[in-house]
């Protein structure tokens, strides 16, 4: 069985009514909502799926410890179905300015339970399509005062 999943991280505006709503700047160190979507079919190895078919698959929101910071479920296991959707909220915080990538989704499928081939554990296969892969956010410096103290010598 063949799994195509395409996953996506997408900035959400900060305001609840997100009809045609632009998004605002973001600013380094400043949180941003987002949400990870991650939709799958099983039409992709030529097989007809069977409707009640489910497998259980990982995924796992990439570290990118210079670059940003992911707070809510960065891993978790959930049930695929055939054209499913499964959709949660999480939380970035940029650590730096400049554009910046956003953070990919590795998602892998688990072992089948009660299926075995030659004494071995049947994993189907699956290909991630990282739906934002080319995007690029662009993060602004911190704006604010910053007063510095320097030395001159002796005085």
């Amino acid at each position: 069985m063949s799994i195509v999943i395409a996953a996506r991280i997408r900035i959400l505006p900060t305001s609840s009514d997100s009809a045609n709503v632009p998004l605002p700047p973001i600013y380094a160190g400043q949180p941003i909502r987002a949400s990870l979507s991650i939709d799958t079919s099983f039409h992709w190895a030529g097989e007809q799926p069977k409707p009640h078919h489910r497998f259980k698959l990982r995924f796992d929101v990439e570290e990118m410890v210079k670059d940003w910071l992911v707070s809510g479920r960065k891993r978790g296991d959930f049930k695929a179905t055939d054209g499913g959707s499964f959709n949660f909220p999480i939380t970035l915080i940029a650590l730096h300015h400049g554009e910046v990538s956003l953070p990919k989704v590795v998602i892998t499928p688990l072992p089948l339970t009660g299926e075995l081939t030659m004494r071995t554990m049947v994993v189907p296969t699956a290909d991630t399509h990282q739906v934002h892969g080319a995007e690029r956010v662009l993060v602004l410096p911190r704006g604010g005062r910053s007063t510095f103290v320097v030395g001159m010598g002796d005085e």
